[in-house]
């Protein structure tokens, strides 16, 4: 299968399994400097009892990609994208998610995203 094109930048794919209702920051993986979100896919196997939302940040900012979402129910969920299409920064940058359940369920989170050396732009 081809990687995807975006003009001249492939789209990248990041993927992490929550299996637990952690309500604490737990971090997932690292996106590289100067990422920029594409799209993030929420896949819910099993649904999250009690409140079931998902809230998806990095280091200090617990929600600063996805906030509040509902993983009450199976399926895939189309979240509200906080900050796509900006440009991370210049230092990794690391994906945390906090959970706020009472039951334990389980979901694929994956986020799509390309990244350039911005060298050339100077």
């Amino acid at each position: 299968m081809a990687t995807p094109i975006i003009g001249d930048f492939q789209v990248f794919a990041k993927t992490a399994t929550i299996v637990y209702g952690d309500t604490s920051d737990t971090r997932l993986f690292d996106l590289p400097a100067h990422a920029h979100i594409v799209d993030i896919l929420v896949d819910v196997q099993t649904a999250f009892g009690g409140t079931g939302t998902l809230d998806v940040g990095k280091q200090g900012n617990s929600d600063y990609f996805i906030d509040g979402l509902d993983v009450s129910a199976t399926g895939r969920k189309s979240p509200t994208l906080l900050e796509c299409g900006e440009d991370l920064g210049s230092r990794l940058t690391d994906v945390q998610v906090v959970v706020d359940a009472t039951t334990q369920g389980s979901l694929t989170l994956t986020f799509l995203y390309f990244c350039f050396d911005r060298s050339h732009l100077h």
